[in-house]
């Protein structure tokens, strides 16, 4: 589960969903990798690289013996690249470092193969350097294009969550610019589409799956985004 940062009432790193590669969905499709055919010493070295990459998860060293450790077994087994590539990018995105994150993530795209993903997570690479303003143009025009696209909905509304997650990308650059109205505009866009306010009509062509992919990930104990949303929206009307 992520760390959040939400303002006065709930407490987490919040921010951190901005410097996200992929959708969660897209990452958890991508870093499945065959373990099956391996036995002996590479059954044990599969598990000091899982090791390896728990512990460096913890303090995020990259001169650290940790990473050293993961990076020799991703050498040794190329394969592990489609499991790790994903989260290390991730990680070095939420420490600003997106020289570091650029060849993790450029591989993982090369996997999925798939272009408006590439587009978010190009992104990230932006949000990661601080180009906030052109990232969120860069949001807007992706979301721009997925409405536009029939054939993009074609494959199922699963495909939501890419939409979800560019939504609140949105409103979390907006937040971090100061414009107000663009971020409540993309809170009520992502309660109208999640199904989540008083209108009561739901989008057949997007479809809920992939806002409540984007709610579940967002809960902590008893917080959820619902809460966050509502907490901006109480703390902008103050303004």
């Amino acid at each position: 589960m992520m760390e959040f940062d939400l303002p006065k009432r709930v407490l987490f790193n919040w921010k951190r969903v901005l410097y996200y590669a992929l959708p969660a969905l897209v990452i958890f499709s991508v870093i499945m990798v065959k373990m099956g055919g391996r036995k002996g010493r590479a059954e044990t070295d599969y598990v000091v690289a899982s090791n390896a990459f728990l512990k460096w998860d913890r303090i995020l060293e990259k001169e650290g013996e940790d990473f050293t450790n993961l990076q020799r077994m991703l050498k040794k087994y190329p394969e592990l690249h489609a499991h790790y590539d994903p989260q290390i990018g991730q990680n070095f995105l939420a420490l600003r470092e997106a020289e570091e994150a650029a060849p993790y993530v450029e591989r993982t795209l090369e996997r999925t193969s798939q272009p408006y993903y590439s587009d978010y997570s190009m992104t990230s690479l932006k949000v990661s350097d601080r180009e906030y303003e052109e990232a969120l143009k860069e949001a807007k025009q992706l979301k721009e294009k997925l409405l536009n696209d029939k054939t993009f909905w074609r494959n199922g509304k699963d495909d939501s969550s890419l939409f979800a997650f560019n939504l609140m990308r949105i409103a979390t650059l907006c937040g971090e610019l100061g414009d107000t109205k663009g971020e409540l505009e993309a809170w009520r866009e992502i309660l109208h589409y999640g199904g989540w306010d008083d209108s009561g009509s739901i989008d057949e062509k997007i479809g809920q799956a992939g806002f409540q992919r984007l709610l579940s990930h967002f809960t902590v104990q008893e917080r959820t985004l619902l809460d966050y949303i509502q907490t901006r929206e109480e703390d902008i009307s103050k303004q």
